[in-house]
């Protein structure tokens, strides 16, 4: 089982997780693959671990657990601890009041400030995407308002949003995300294809690769060359050209990007 669980509800991948169980108690034997460390410790008896596709070691379930999974699978420590709350007192990066579209969402108001990472929770058909869309002007509110950096905004279109700094990392790279025929060389720099022209509107190939470069080694994406396509690439490599396509934009500190659902493809150690 291929990551079976990474577009399932909690509900939905605790039944999975039930016929998993059936089947071994029928001695079926069961190979599951997922980046979900809770759920491979709930269910496996033995645990293999790769790395940048080599084996690192096989463990009893029993004697290992998720922080030390994390570092075999990164060579990373993980330290948590508990940040103290913002400050009010910073300015508002995306202020968003009272917005609201038919059933999609209601009534809807945050603020962003600068470093700091809003979650907005719920299950599926809660209207978390539906509100991105609309903060990244691919949907018009029908009530509310929008500011970015104290600025009214009324967005016509994404174009709009885009001028405005705004960012989108879609829920579903593969429709609406990337390009995936196209070459990586083209999808990361498809957003700032407007910097990377010279004075006859001709692309400088020097550009684009000096912008490209920068990407996957910022974001430790594993290619063979730009010039291959998105679809060659596994899915975490291919999560971080969509990622990189909005960072390649040089966002400023008082910039917001959206990000829809983008702990559905991570991998441990490597999400933002």
């Amino acid at each position: 089982m291929d990551e079976p669980t990474a577009s399932l509800t909690r509900q939905e991948v605790n039944g999975l997780l039930r016929v998993v169980h059936e089947l071994k108690s029928r001695n079926i034997c069961v190979v599951f693959v997922s980046h979900r460390l809770s759920e491979v410790l709930e269910i496996s008896d033995r645990i293999t671990v790769l790395k940048d596709g080599q084996w690192v070691g096989t463990y009893p379930a029993a004697e290992v657990d998720n922080q030390r999974l994390a570092w075999l699978m990164t060579d990373m420590k993980f330290d948590f601890q508990v940040l103290p709350p913002y400050s009010e007192a910073r300015p508002v990066v995306m202020a968003v009041e009272a917005l609201s579209r038919g059933n999609e969402y209601q009534d809807i108001s945050l603020a962003l400030h600068p470093g700091e990472i809003v979650a907005l929770v719920g299950l599926l058909g809660s209207g978390r995407t539906e509100l991105c869309l609309s903060l990244f002007g691919l949907t018009k509110p029908e009530s509310g308002s929008i500011r970015i950096n104290d600025k009214p905004m009324r967005f016509a279109s994404n174009r709009d949003a885009i001028a405005a700094g705004v960012g989108y990392v879609s829920e579903d790279r593969m429709s609406t995300g990337l390009i995936m025929e196209q070459s990586i060389r083209d999808n990361i720099s498809a957003t700032v294809l407007h910097r990377l022209k010279n004075a006859f509107h001709l692309m400088r190939a020097e550009r684009v690769d000096t912008l490209v470069e920068d990407m996957v080694k910022h974001l430790s994406i594993k290619i063979g060359n730009s010039d291959l396509p998105v679809n060659t690439l596994s899915g975490g490599n291919a999560q971080r050209i969509a990622i990189a396509k909005w960072l390649a934009n040089r966002p400023a500190n008082t910039d917001p990007r959206l990000a829809d659902r983008r702990g559905r493809h991570r991998q441990q150690g490597r999400h933002l």
